[in-house]
This record gives structure tokens, sequence and C-alpha cells, in this order.
């Protein structure tokens, strides 16, 4: 509100010449009022609808992982046997958080799995007798039947599209009414 005064304040305080201070003074106001023209004067506004149309985009990509993972674990658990692990190790990462070593007999043989969901405090304790889904077909490939690990991520990520996806419908019907 005080231009005049802001350009002999910059012009005296860097010392340079009087147009080089009001230029300044001009970008400035350019950023205060309109930061995307400001990085880049000649960059166009997305429209607020193209904007919608870009969250309604995402909201439905993220359904469709979810949805996504959500028929390969079941395709896997069809091919597969529910059957009892044990912990017999916590392996510990660099933030202290663990992930259980879970040891099962399959058809007579032990095999071992190494779960990559960490979490601090431990979801398992050692010695632990944890359910199982073991591939029928490849023994080494199994689900554990926790919710961490065969929910959390699907109820993330759908979660998420839901969200994205609703408020994009929702603010889409709300402008259509006005």
């Amino acid at each position: 509100g005080q231009k005049v005064e802001a350009i002999k304040f910059v012009q005296e305080s860097l010392n340079i010449p009087l147009n080089t201070a009001r230029d300044q003074v001009a970008e400035i106001e350019r950023y205060l009022f309109n930061p995307a023209r400001a990085i880049n004067p000649r960059r166009k506004k997305m429209s607020p609808k193209k904007f919608l149309m870009v969250f309604l985009l995402f909201g439905t990509t993220f359904m469709g992982i979810a949805g996504y993972l959500f028929v390969k674990q079941s395709q896997s658990i069809a091919k597969s046997d529910l059957i009892r692990g044990t912990v017999v190790r916590m392996n510990l990462n660099n933030d202290g958080m663990s992930a259980p070593l879970i040891e099962y007999q399959w058809q007579g043989k032990k095999w071992m799995y190494a779960s990559s969901t960490y979490s601090k405090p431990p979801a398992y304790q050692l010695n632990e007798d944890v359910p199982i889904y073991v591939n029928r077909e490849d023994p080494g490939d199994i689900i554990v039947d926790t919710f961490s690990d065969r929910w959390l991520l699907i109820t993330i990520i759908g979660t998420l599209g839901l969200l994205f996806t609703g408020i994009a419908l929702g603010v889409l019907r709300f402008t259509m009414r006005r």
C-alpha cells in the first residue's frame, strides 16, 4: 500500500539505482499477490475445473491400484493353504523398528520368511504363532494373515483414492449447482 516508500527503502538499503529498486518492488508485489506469476510471468493459471479433473484422475488411479492389489492378493490366497508359523527372530532396521523372521513347516520341510513390515513397538513377540498363507505352487511365497500385512497398504491407497475422488466430485457438483 506504500509503494513509493517501499521503492525508496529498497533503493537506500541495497544502494541500487531507482529503476532497479522499482523493478524489485514490482517483482515482490507480483509475488505477494500471485506467486505463480512471480516465478513464471507467462505461466497460465490452471482452471479450477482442470485442477478438479486432475484430483479426480489421482483419486480413480489410487482406487484402481487398491483394487488391483486386492485382486492379486485374493488370487494368491486362493492358491494357498492357511497354516501356522512361529516367530523365531526379530530383524531390526536402523530406526529401531523390527520385523519378524517366521519359520514354518511345509510338506515336511522347514521354511523361513523374513517379513518386510517393520513396526515400533514390535507387532510380534518371539515364539508367537502367526497365521500365514503358503502358496501351494511356491512355498516360499507367503502372506502373513494380519491386518498390517494384508490390508494396511490396500486401505491407505483406497482411502486416498476415495478422498481425492470424493473431494473432486463434491466440488464439481457444488460448482455445477451455482
